[in-house]
C-alpha cells in the first residue's frame, strides 16, 4: 500500500483503536464481537487484496503494466478497495453524544453497494480486456482417458 511503513497490518487490526471505546454503545457485548470479527475478516482479506494490486509509487504489483489504461484501472480497483477499507474503520463519536454502530448486518447492507460496485467494475473490464471462455484455458478439449478393464 502506498505509504505503508510495514505496520500496515498490525495497525490494521489494531483492537485498542475502538473508536472511543465501548462506552455508550449501543450493541450487546454479543453484536461487538461479531461486528468486530466481521471487520477483522474483511480488513485481512482486503489488506491482502491491496497487496496484490500493489504500489503505483513503488511500482509493485499490478502496477507494473506497462499500459497507462490498465494502470488507471488499477488505481480505480485499489481506491474503490481502499473505500470499503476506510467503512471498517471504527466511528468516530461526537462529542457529549453516545456512541452509535452500526451491528454487523447493518454494516454489511452498507457495504453492499461498495461491493457490488467493485464486482461490476472487474467484471466490465475483465470481459473487455479479451478475457476468453473456458476453452482457452489450458488442457480445455483434451479428452481423459479413463481406466479400461
Amino acid at each position: 500500500m502506498e505509504g505503508d511503513d510495514g505496520g500496515g497490518l498490525a495497525e490494521m487490526f489494531d483492537q485498542e483503536n475502538t473508536g472511543g471505546g465501548n462506552v455508550g454503545s449501543n450493541l450487546s457485548d454479543q453484536q461487538r464481537e461479531e461486528l468486530s470479527y466481521t471487520k477483522r475478516m474483511l480488513k485481512y482479506r482486503l489488506y491482502y487484496v491491496l497487496v496484490g494490486l500493489g504500489s503505483e509509487k513503488e511500482n509493485t504489483g499490478l502496477f507494473k503494466v506497462s499500459d497507462p489504461a490498465n494502470k488507471a484501472q488499477v488505481r480505480k480497483v485499489t481506491n474503490m478497495v481502499t473505500g470499503i477499507l476506510e467503512e471498517l474503520e471504527p466511528p468516530e463519536p461526537e462529542e457529549g453524544k453516545a456512541l452509535v454502530e452500526l451491528d454487523r448486518d447493518q454494516l454489511l447492507q452498507k457495504l453492499r453497494k461498495q461491493v457490488r460496485q467493485l464486482e461490476s467494475e472487474t467484471v466490465k473490464e475483465s470481459a473487455a480486456g479479451g478475457a476468453g471462455s473456458d476453452q482457452d484455458l489450458p488442457g480445455a478439449g483434451v479428452r481423459r482417458q479413463g481406466k479400461q478393464g
